[in-house]
């Protein structure tokens, strides 16, 4: 994480090492998962970091969409071209990587996020078809309206033309019809854990 200091939980788990991780910065990927490699072994990576970029594509600017398209995208693809040695080495291994159901149906004033959860997506699905005649599997996690923190933690771009499309469009995800049907955060770490255990049955290899 990029703050270890901010979490309290996680450290009074036994077996939990926190490390400080920013995966925007592509050295610090390669220093801080090199370091760990030297002396422990990996079965499962989970790429679960992002954040939502939210407003209309006229008023985000060039740092708002490099960040978004970093973060999302290309911080999990770093992670897990790092990570890809050692499991190969080891014959097995699982990367999950959590994309969106904004990957799928498009929704207005989440452009890029769709677009980084989408290439996300489908570049799951074709390192799965990679890296399968090695033992390494890739899947994804599809969360739909979640109860958390996303929308109310997005970094928000505006154009005033749109601001009360965008209002109108962006309170419909925190309205009380929304979150009778929102999944918890229990709900899909229950679904990551089913993925992290659940041994694949079938797949495509081709050699």
């Amino acid at each position: 994480m990029r703050d270890t200091e901010k979490e309290t939980e996680l450290s009074a788990l036994p077996n939990v090492v926190k490390l400080k991780l920013d995966i925007s910065e592509p050295l610090q990927i390669q220093d801080v998962v090199e370091k760990f490699l030297s002396g422990e072994q990996v079965d499962v990576v989970f790429n679960n970091a992002g954040y939502l970029l939210a407003g209309p594509m006229e008023g985000i600017t060039d740092e708002q969409l490099v960040s978004q398209i970093t973060t999302n995208l290309l911080g999990p693809i770093r992670v897990t071209q790092v990570f890809i040695p050692h499991f190969r080495e080891k014959k097995g291994g699982l990367f999950i990587n959590t994309t969106s159901m904004s990957a799928l149906i498009a929704s207005p004033f989440m452009s890029v996020y769709s677009a980084s959860k989408a290439g996300l997506e489908h570049w799951s699905f074709a390192m799965n078809l990679e890296l399968g005649k090695f033992g390494i599997r890739v899947k994804t996690i599809i969360p739909g309206i979640s109860k958390t923190n996303l929308l109310s933690n997005a970094d928000k771009a505006s154009s005033v033309p749109y601001t009360e499309f965008m209002n109108k469009v962006l309170s419909t995800f925190t309205g009380p019809e929304i979150l009778t049907i929102a999944f918890t955060p229990e709900d899909i770490a229950k679904v990551v854990f089913e993925a992290a255990t659940t041994p694949v049955v079938a797949g495509i290899l081709l050699d």
